[in-house]
């Protein structure tokens, strides 16, 4: 799963690096960047930039149906669960 995940991920960045890709975002037919006025249920809600920068834009690209982010983003976004083990070593009980 993760090889074919990873040749889909090179497939929407032709190429080019996932922060490259970031930077720019994906311009829509009018030749503008998604914007919160314009996010859809078609579109990866991914945030590029700085929210209260002009330029603050979405990534733009369709996502897999029922999910927020394309499939770049929904792999960056993954964050893997910790081991129980792990997770009672991070809580300790104050007495």
């Amino acid at each position: 799963m993760t090889e074919s995940l990873e040749n889909q991920i090179s497939e929407v960045t032709n190429g080019q690096s996932t922060a490259d890709q970031e930077l720019t975002g994906l311009k829509r037919a009018d030749g503008n960047f998604v914007t919160t006025l314009t996010l859809n249920s078609r579109t990866c809600k991914w945030p590029i930039g700085d929210p209260t920068d002009r330029n603050f834009h979405y990534c733009g690209r369709r996502p897999e149906s029922g999910r927020p982010y394309c499939d770049a983003h929904e792999l960056r976004s993954y964050q893997p669960l910790r081991s129980r083990a792990n997770q009672r070593a991070s809580f300790t009980r104050s007495r």
